[in-house]
C-alpha cells in the first residue's frame, strides 16, 4: 500500500485549464462541445443575414454551425430544444442546384469559400425537389430540412478553436459598423444601401478610420459568392457597384484583360485580373466604362457612371493612412457637404459646393486648420482623375475653379499661365491639359475652370477652360503636407555682360502634424537678366 501511495505522489500533475473560448462560451443560449462554441440567436432572419451575423467572438471566423457528426447533431438538438426553438438555419448550401437534389451540398463560410458536407442527416423525404430550396435548417426533431433564401429562422453560429487568430484593430472596427459587413483575412467589406452614381460610390468609403477604403475589388470566385451573400443580406436591390473602370475607351466592349483596371479614390493603375462577366457583357460601348455586379445575372455588367446602384466598400489592412493630413481629410471633422480625397503622398483634395467668383474661391481654401490650402494645382493625369471624380460625384458638376491664372494679359494666350495661391505664386504651370477649344483669344479670360464634358475618360472636351472672373462656380481646394515658404532671393545673373539667366527657388517646411515620409521636390523659377554692360 505504501508503495502505491508513493508512486501516486511521484506522478506528474496534469492541469487542464479552460481555453479563452471555452470560458467565454457561457450562458443558456450557448454550449461548448468538441472544440467549438455553439451560440443560438433566437431572432428569425433570412439565410444570408444569418450567415453574416456570426460575430459573438472575434478572431474565430464565426460561421453558421456545420453538422459534421452525430455528436454535433445531438448537441445542437439539445441547445435548441432547451431554448424552446423549433428550427434554426445551419451552414449548408447546395452549390449546384441543377443536378440531383441530394448532391453538391457543402458547408459554407461567409467569405464565399465552401467545403464538401461530410454529414447530411436529412429528414425523411428531403431535400425537396424545389431547386430554389438550396439552403437548410435544423429542426427540433434532430434532422435537417431544405429551405429557401427568403424564409426566416433563428440560427446557430459556430466558433472553432482551430480557426483562432489574433484579433486585429480592423476586425474590431469592422464589427462595430452598423451596416451589413463581412471581415475576412485583413479585409473588411461594408454594404451601402443608398443608390448613388459610380463616382459618388467611389469617394464614399470612409467609415473605417485610419484605412484608405475603396469600392470592392472582386478578385476570385469565392469573393463572387461573398458579394452575392452581402447583397442578399443587405438589400432587395440586385446590383452593386464594384471598383472597376475601363481606361482605354478605344477598347470598348472588350472582355479581355488589359482594358479594365481596379479603381481607388486615389486612382490606380492595377490591371484587373479577374473579370466574371455575365454572358453578353460588356455591351454598353464607350458609355459603359464602369462595372456593377448583378445578382440576377450572377456576373459583371458594364454601366454608365450615371446609373444608380448600392455599393460595397472594401478596407484593407495593407492600405493604412500614414499622415495626419490623410486622417484629417477623411475625418468627420470635414463638413459633410464637402467631397474629399486624401492621397498617401501628402495631399488632400476637397470640393466645395458653394458657388463663388474665382477671386473669392482663391481665398477660401481654409477648411483644414494648420495646413496651407489653395485651389488645386493640376500637375498630372492622376490628378485629373481625382478632379473628375470629385466633380462627377457631386451631381456631375460640369465646371469648377482650379488654381491657375494668366498673368501676361497682352501676350500669347497659350503661354504665361501660373499656379495660384492665396499669397500669389510665380510658379509657371508645367502641365496644361486644355479642353479641345481652349484657351480662348479673349484678354479678360484669365482664370481657369476645369470642365467635364463627358465622364468617359479620354474625352477631348474634358480639360482646363479659361474664363473671366464674372460668374459663380464650385471650386476644388488642395492641401499639401509641404508648405511653401517665401521665395529665395534672385541669384546673380549668369553673365557678367549682355543677357543671361537668373533663378530663384521655393524652400519648404513640413508641418510637425503632417507626418509626411517624403521631401517635396524643389521648385525653381528662371528669367532672363541683363547687367547693362555690353560684352566686348
Amino acid at each position: 500500500m505504501f508503495e502505491h501511495i508513493l508512486l501516486l505522489l511521484l506522478l506528474p500533475a496534469f492541469v487542464f485549464s479552460a481555453t479563452d473560448l471555452q470560458t467565454a462560451c457561457n450562458g443558456i443560449d450557448r454550449i461548448y462541445s468538441g472544440g467549438s462554441c455553439l451560440v443560438l440567436n433566437k431572432t428569425a432572419v433570412k439565410y444570408s443575414k444569418a450567415k453574416v451575423s456570426c460575430e459573438h467572438y472575434l478572431g474565430y471566423s464565426g460561421h453558421l454551425v456545420f453538422i459534421r457528426s452525430v455528436t454535433v447533431q445531438n448537441t445542437l438538438k439539445q441547445l435548441i430544444t432547451s431554448n424552446s426553438v423549433t428550427g434554426v438555419y445551419v451552414g449548408y448550401e447546395q452549390t449546384n442546384a441543377t443536378g440531383l437534389r441530394n448532391a453538391n451540398w457543402a458547408y459554407a463560410y461567409k467569405n464565399g469559400s465552401t467545403i464538401t458536407a461530410s454529414f447530411l442527416p436529412w429528414k425523411t423525404g428531403y431535400p425537396l425537389t424545389i431547386t430554389s430550396y438550396d439552403r437548410a435548417y435544423f429542426s427540433a426533431s434532430g434532422v435537417i430540412d431544405a429551405a429557401g433564401e427568403s424564409l426566416t429562422f433563428a440560427f446557430v453560429c459556430e466558433y472553432e478553436e482551430s480557426l483562432k487568430q489574433a484579433v486585429t484593430d480592423l476586425e474590431k472596427q469592422c464589427a462595430a459598423v452598423s451596416q451589413v459587413h463581412v471581415y475576412n483575412n485583413g479585409h473588411c467589406y461594408v454594404w451601402h444601401d443608398e443608390r448613388v452614381n459610380y463616382f459618388a460610390a467611389k469617394l464614399s468609403c470612409q467609415e473605417i478610420p485610419e484605412i484608405n477604403g475603396h469600392v470592392i475589388h472582386i478578385r476570385n470566385a469565392e469573393q463572387v459568392q461573398m458579394v452575392e451573400t452581402i447583397l442578399k443580406a443587405g438589400s432587395l436591390r440586385p446590383f452593386t457597384w464594384v471598383g472597376l473602370e475601363q481606361t482605354n475607351v478605344s477598347a470598348a466592349d472588350t472582355q479581355q484583360l488589359g482594358s479594365w483596371f481596379y479603381s481607388t479614390p486615389q486612382e490606380s493603375d492595377e490591371m484587373a485580373t479577374f473579370l466574371p462577366w455575365h454572358q453578353g457583357e460588356p455591351n454598353n460601348g464607350a458609355t459603359g466604362q464602369y462595372a456593377d455586379y448583378s445578382l440576377n445575372n450572377h456576373g459583371l455588367r458594364d454601366d454608365p457612371a450615371t446609373a444608380a446602384n448600392g455599393f460595397i466598400c472594401e478596407y484593407e489592412s495593407s492600405r493604412p493612412m500614414t499622415t495626419d493630413l490623410e486622417r484629417l481629410c477623411n475625418s468627420t471633422g470635414v463638413d459633410a457637404d464637402l467631397l474629399n480625397v486624401a492621397t498617401p503622398d501628402g495631399h488632400c483634395y476637397i470640393m466645395h459646393t458653394t458657388m463663388v467668383f474665382a477671386d473669392v474661391a482663391k481665398l477660401s481654401c481654409n477648411a483644414l486648420p494648420g495646413y496651407n490650402g489653395h485651389l488645386v494645382h493640376i500637375r498630372s493625369e492622376s490628378q485629373i482623375g481625382i478632379v473628375e471624380s470629385l466633380m462627377s460625384a457631386n451631381s456631375f458638376t460640369a465646371f469648377a475653379w482650379v488654381g491657375m491664372e494668366h498673368t501676361n494679359k497682352s501676350g500669347n494666350r497659350s503661354i504665361g499661365w501660373y499656379y495660384t495661391t492665396p499669397e500669389d505664386s510665380n510658379e509657371l504651370a508645367s502641365f496644361l491639359p486644355w479642353s479641345s477649344d481652349r484657351p480662348s483669344t479673349y484678354d479678360n479670360f484669365n482664370n481657369v475652370l476645369y470642365y467635364v464634358k463627358d465622364t468617359g475618360s479620354g474625352s477631348s472636351m474634358n480639360g482646363i477652360f479659361d474664363y473671366p472672373n464674372n460668374n459663380n462656380f464650385k471650386y476644388i481646394c488642395e492641401y499639401d503636407c509641404a508648405v511653401n515658404s517665401a521665395w529665395t532671393a534672385w541669384s546673380a545673373c549668369s553673365q557678367s555682360c549682355d543677357k543671361g539667366i537668373r533663378s530663384r527657388g521655393v524652400t519648404y517646411k513640413i508641418p510637425s502634424n503632417c507626418g509626411s515620409p517624403t521631401t517635396p521636390t524643389p521648385v525653381y523659377y528662371y528669367e532672363s537678366c541683363a547687367t547693362g554692360v555690353q560684352c566686348k
